[in-house]
């Protein structure tokens, strides 16, 4: 069923919408250069260890400077200096564009005494409250949830996110064997090769900076065409699904995803997550031939509706039926994100499971045994043979 919705999914994208090329494809008018996109693979840390598979500088990325050099290798990058560290559960309730309510919600968690906390994202703010130790019991979260729920601070949907700040100057130390050194800017990765963050590697550059909060971010920066290739493998797995159609398909709405979405996380120093906060991103270590071959065979193309970039938002299963847009998020109705069904017209059915499988297990439950023989007994016979495998017509 899966491989049915989706594929189906992928088919129905491209038929919907206006194809547009905008940048270097042999078969679409090209409009302009191709865009680098950053993405952040690690978003917040205190530590992490990047490189390349081969030869490779150590850059200051503000000044140019080349710090450290080393050949198939990592180095390590450490946050140093005066600033102190702090990773803390807080609890999200809300996101909101609208200034008044974010007040007016800020006042009441402070006239109750709450630790609140704002983080800005997607032209509005994330309201968070409550600042637990990262090893805060379940219990002692699940107490204070109910608690700010039933202050009308929050809702049920209110979750735990581990939040990392750091308060005073922050410095970046980079060590290498027994060579360290700081700085206050960001550093760069620069190989003619694959480089590495953490291990994994990546087309591009590697940069560590700092996000929002003050801790490091480990960055992957890389023409979008090239980071392509290490989406669509992720979202649309060529084994089992290798068709090249449903794959093109899969790379357009990825591709128009990426570019309409350029800049959203731009406060943490990156464009995009690598997860299904925005879309999975696997690196080059998850390419494959087949989606590589999708991605250059759409170069440049997206999906358009009235001249613009659509919001290309896409799942691998929606129970049948797909939602519309309003249903999910708090926002308008947008024209061609309608519900629809995720199967072809009258052939619905033929991708669920069939119900005779039912019938053929070995052993079967004694309490399904119990109850057909209770209803035996008050004279259901209809519906005990219903539990038998054997409904009466």
């Amino acid at each position: 069923m899966k491989k049915v919705c989706k594929l189906l999914f992928v088919f129905t994208f491209v038929s919907i919408f206006s194809l547009q090329g905008i940048w270097g494809n042999p078969a679409e008018a090209s409009e302009g250069e191709e865009p680098n996109i950053r993405i952040g693979v690690v978003p917040s840390v205190e530590s992490l260890a990047v490189g390349a598979v081969s030869k490779f500088d150590v850059i200051n990325k503000e000044t140019g400077e080349v710090l450290l050099t080393g050949d198939n290798e990592e180095v390590q990058v450490e946050l140093a200096g005066s600033s102190v560290v702090k990773t803390n559960y807080r609890l999200q309730v809300a996101y909101s564009t609208s200034n008044a309510y974010i007040q007016d919600w800020l006042q009441r968690a402070e006239t109750f005494g709450y630790s609140t906390y704002l983080e800005e994202y997607n032209n509005g703010w994330r309201l968070l409250i409550g600042e637990f130790p990262s090893d805060a019991s379940f219990a002692v979260r699940t107490a204070f949830k109910d608690e700010i729920v039933a202050r009308g601070l929050g809702a049920s949907d209110a979750y735990w996110r581990l939040i990392t700040t750091v308060e005073g100057e922050s410095t970046i130390k980079v060590s290498k064997g027994e060579t360290a050194i700081t700085t206050t800017n960001p550093i760069q990765i620069v190989s003619e090769d694959l480089v590495t963050i953490n291990g994994n590697q990546y087309r591009g550059i590697a940069e560590v900076g700092f996000n929002s909060s003050g801790a490091l971010a480990g960055i992957n920066e890389l023409p979008i065409e090239e980071y392509l290739y290490g989406v669509v493998p992720r979202e649309l797995p060529p084994v089992p699904y290798g068709e090249l159609e449903a794959q093109k398909s899969q790379a357009i709405a990825a591709r128009t995803y990426a570019l309409s979405n350029m800049g959203k996380r731009g406060n943490d120093g990156y464009d995009l997550l690598p997860t299904t906060s925005d879309q999975v991103y696997g690196g080059f270590e998850a390419e494959h031939p087949i989606s590589n071959d999708a991605v250059d065979g759409t170069r440049g193309i997206v999906a358009t509706y009235e001249g613009k970039l659509i919001t290309a938002v896409f799942n691998s299963t929606s129970g049948g039926f797909s939602a519309n847009n309003e249903d999910v998020w708090n926002s308008d109705p947008v024209p061609y994100l309608r519900g629809v069904p995720d199967a072809q017209r009258g052939k619905r059915l033929s991708t669920y499971p069939l119900l005779r499988s039912s019938k053929t297990i070995a052993t079967p439950n004694p309490c399904v045994q119990q109850v057909r023989e209770i209803l035996r007994q008050i004279g259901l016979n209809t519906i005990a043979g219903i539990l038998n495998g054997q409904p009466k017509k």
